[in-house]
């Protein structure tokens, strides 16, 4: 009965492991917390997966609404809304850019997912 225990848990531990995770999502997320998203929130998943490349853009920031942002320094080109230390949120966050007139944007939740939905359509 020990050994049949065993080898269910290894046989576990080895489906759980070899399940593919982006390893950007290492810098906030274990593997462990990962796989468990996988398997209980695909969809969180998929939406935290597409907000790495799909999340952030630049606008114009000669926006009224400009003044009073929080003042950041401009990312590096490749970088996501992990590397700035952001969450993806139930609303868009702006932020302006020192010494440019530039506001960088993260999208929402729901701006992500209607994307992601519009991509599955759009490939169909």
């Amino acid at each position: 009965m020990k050994l049949i225990s065993t080898l269910c848990f290894l046989l576990f531990f080895c489906v759980s492991f070899s399940q593919e995770v982006d390893n950007r999502l290492l810098d906030r997320f274990s593997r462990t917390e990962l796989i468990e998203l996988q398997n209980s929130d695909p969809n969180e998943y998929a939406l935290i997966t597409y907000a790495l490349d799909n999340s952030i853009y630049f606008s114009n920031g000669t926006n009224p609404k400009s003044v009073g942002l929080k003042v950041i320094q401009r990312p590096s080109p490749n970088a996501t809304y992990i590397d700035l230390g952001l969450t993806i949120l139930d609303q868009n966050q702006y932020f302006k850019i020192e010494g440019e007139e530039s506001i960088l944007v993260v999208k929402s939740k729901w701006v992500l997912n209607h994307e992601m939905g519009k991509a599955l359509n759009d490939e169909k």
